[in-house]
């Protein structure tokens, strides 16, 4: 995995997911504290992740498209350009403390996001032999989690300092992943498939007709989905509450706030880990059901310890913060096995042809199941649903979707993990 400049695209995804991430939650934790209610912040923190999602849905067939038809990495630098000067606008609404001009702007950082995505999980194909994709395609997702981990401590620890440090710390994270990006080359790759002949653009509907036919040619490229799908789906539900969860519940300033986005982002971390040591170990069902009672128990928990923590003497000998601290990191280390598991199914089958638009078309299927989560917060402020009732919820969706996902994963041919990826 070190020739054909696997390391050099795993730096440039780790600076880049580092710029992204320390600009969200910058943006998050901004626009959360600067809002005059609860209400408010909430409805303009889940506005905040819905533009950054929305451009998944409409956009990611084109991704798909210009991605297997073209040469990737001069259309990624081309994008990334793009998204400089973006960035630089971005700063500009911290400035002037515009809240509207910055939630416009995460809809053009998404597009960027949706269209540049894709390419680099296919630039992993052109780099690494099919032997080590799953291993390979775990290490991307881990320079993902790490990245996340810097970014959302940079974000916190920044603002915390202030305005003007935030804004000099993007455009020193900018600077770094701009000298990245533009210092990629072409590579000689020997096991790429070339098009004897363009391929003519497709319409809209065509793009997308496209893309989930090619993730129904193989039952593991669509489980692969559905598990990245349930994932995105149910963390983006505590993501979107975990601002208005910290201010208004627990009482902690924007530095706490930001240590509840490094625990979470830590114990994925380490739930990559303990992925690459269960993928030889157990069935792909078995991987399922720990994913699952991760995220259903996690919520269930936090519920609890909102309704009886008056009630229960072991829960008194530790402060909420604490509780809420061991909780998320307890949940999201298991039910992170389903996103690894997810990305490793996608990465190891379907042609290499169609990388690109497989994983444009999971980015489809994801973006999806985040704005619905969106939407169902969204009922839930405009029905004044408290939090620990939301938490409830949450548990029991979990819990189903679960269900629904073990039950196909077992109508699959049961295969270890360790034979589904060496038999490729």
């Amino acid at each position: 995995m070190n020739k054909n400049g696997f390391q050099s695209l795993i730096w440039v995804n780790f600076s880049g997911a580092t710029l992204d991430h320390l600009i969200k939650n910058t943006l998050v934790i901004f626009i959360g504290f600067q809002a005059q209610s609860e209400q408010l912040a909430a409805q303009f923190t889940t506005l905040v992740l819905a533009l950054f999602m929305l451009p998944c849905v409409l956009l990611s067939g084109l991704a798909g498209q210009w991605g297997d038809n073209q040469q990737k990495l001069p259309l990624f630098k081309k994008l990334k350009t793009i998204e400089y000067v973006i960035i630089i606008l971005i700063c500009y609404g911290l400035y002037i403390n515009n809240l509207y001009l910055l939630c416009f702007l995460l809809l053009p950082i998404g597009i960027i996001a949706c269209l540049t995505g894709p390419l680099k999980l296919a630039m992993i194909d052109e780099r690494v032999n099919k032997q080590q994709r799953s291993q390979s395609s775990t290490l991307f997702q881990l320079s993902n989690i790490i990245a996340i981990l810097i970014g959302t401590a940079l974000a916190g620890g920044l603002l915390d300092a202030g305005l003007n440090m935030a804004m000099t710390g993007i455009f020193l994270c900018t600077l770094i992943n701009a000298i990245g990006v533009f210092q990629q080359k072409n590579i000689t790759i020997t096991h790429k498939t070339v098009h004897k002949t363009p391929l003519s653009p497709r319409s809209f509907y065509t793009q997308y007709q496209h893309m989930f036919q090619s993730i129904k040619q193989d039952p593991k490229l669509a489980l692969g989905c559905f598990c990245i799908t349930y994932y995105w789906f149910i963390i983006n539900l505590s993501y979107s509450q975990m601002t208005t969860f910290a201010k208004y519940q627990l009482n902690i300033n924007e530095v706490n706030t930001s240590l509840l986005f490094i625990v979470m982002t830590v114990a994925i971390a380490c739930g990559s880990l303990l992925f690459l040591m269960l993928n030889t170990r157990l069935l792909q069902d078995k991987i399922i059901l720990i994913g699952t009672i991760g995220a259903t128990f996690g919520y269930a928990a936090l519920s609890m310890m909102i309704a009886f923590k008056d009630n229960v003497p072991i829960i008194n000998l530790l402060t909420e913060f604490q509780q809420v601290i061991i909780i998320i990191s307890l949940s999201n280390l298991f039910s992170s096995q389903l996103l690894f598991l997810g990305y490793a199914l996608l990465q190891t089958n379907g042609p290499d042809r169609q990388k690109t638009t497989i994983f444009a078309a999971s980015n489809v299927i994801s973006a999806a199941g985040m704005i619905a989560s969106a939407t169902l917060i969204s009922l839930a402020l405009h029905y004044h649903v408290n939090m620990g009732s939301l938490f409830l919820i949450y548990s029991l969706l979990s819990f189903c979707g679960g269900l629904m996902l073990w039950r196909q994963c077992l109508s699959e041919d049961k295969k270890p993990l360790k034979q589904t990826f060496t038999s490729l």
